[in-house]
């Protein structure tokens, strides 16, 4: 099971993938698990594998995003998670 659940509230559409790029670059990807939860106008579409779930709705503000992904947190049971902003990128592989 991974150690760390990692949520992306997002509104806008051009930074995930790059977040998402250097998230998995520098990461292991056994360690964590990535809920984005997409609150854009129409929507990102298909992450692929880079995503473990997608959860779209209504955009009702950066903590209402967290809160919807921080939910589906607690049921998995994961011992971490992290809430992330999209315009993060990664820049370390330690």
């Amino acid at each position: 099971m991974p150690e760390v659940t990692i949520v992306f509230p997002i509104i806008r559409d051009d930074f995930i993938k790059k977040a998402l790029a250097t998230l998995y670059q520098f990461t292991d990807r056994s360690k964590f698990r990535v809920i984005v939860v997409d609150s854009t106008m129409k929507g990102v579409g298909d992450f692929g594998e880079d995503v473990y779930m997608v959860i779209r709705q209504k955009n009702g503000g950066f903590a209402y995003s967290a809160n919807t992904g921080l939910i589906q947190w607690l049921r998995w049971g994961t011992p971490y998670v992290a809430v992330a902003n999209d315009d993060l990128e990664f820049i370390y592989d330690h």
